[in-house]
């Protein structure tokens, strides 16, 4: 499974649909960063060994990569496909998903874990636990996967853009909220902000994995196995 995809193949022609403002202030540079599907091939992957992909939301810069899996099951709740499907450039780009035909729905049945409500577990064994973090998106999933090792990680999508945002705990710039309608639901991401927050205060060796590399956050943090 892929949790995201990046940016794929595709994305220029993808992110061209947008005008000249916001391609401006979303402009990215691949440089010599290959999409994942290169990545894997490279690594001697065959793209029909991952065989579904969980985005954390469905804003352009994390399914540019779906159309690079076209046989994978794309699990999404219905709350992100029905925000996706009637929003627009910059933050939803439909060339994107439009064309994707193995949806899965995903519900959160499991009980509750890390202070999350609910929960789902991807394979049944603890593993892989998907978790409801709504607010950036109206359906953005978080992510706890453990490790035979004994480590696990926590994935939490857009909340922040920083690990600062959790420490401190604040929410991005006033002025850049104000200019950008970043949040589907700013009180509830604000709201998932203070959570994390909290969650590492009560266990101090837990930290999430942010979602940008930062000078701050350029490694994979450990999470408490409680």
């Amino acid at each position: 499974m892929l949790l995201d995809t990046g940016l794929g193949r595709q994305v220029d022609a993808q992110f061209a649909v947008n005008n000249l403002f916001h391609r401006q202030v979303f402009a990215y540079e691949r440089g010599d960063h290959l999409p994942v599907a290169d990545q894997l091939q490279r690594q001697g992957w065959p793209l029909k060994g991952i065989s579904m992909i969980v985005p954390s939301h469905m804003h352009w810069d994390h399914v540019s990569g779906l159309p690079d899996f076209p046989d994978a099951e794309v699990w999404a709740t219905p709350a992100e496909r029905e925000e996706a499907d009637h929003a627009h450039a910059p933050a939803f780009l439909h060339s994107q998903f439009d064309g994707v035909k193995p949806w899965r729905e995903l519900r959160f049945d499991g009980p509750p874990v890390l202070g999350f409500a609910h929960s789902h577990d991807v394979f049944c064994d603890g593993s892989v636990l998907l978790l409801p973090l709504g607010g950036h998106t109206a359906g953005q999933v978080g992510m706890r996967l453990s490790l035979p090792s004994g480590q696990r990680y926590l994935f939490t999508g857009d909340v922040t853009w920083a690990i600062e945002g959790f420490n401190k705990p604040a929410d991005r710039s006033w002025l850049l909220r104000r200019i950008l309608p970043l949040d589907h639901d700013p009180a509830a991401n604000q709201a998932a902000i203070v959570h994390i927050y909290q969650l590492m205060q009560r266990h101090p060796r837990t930290s999430p994995w942010c979602p940008r590399t930062t000078r701050t956050c350029s490694r994979p943090c450990r999470i408490s196995p409680n």
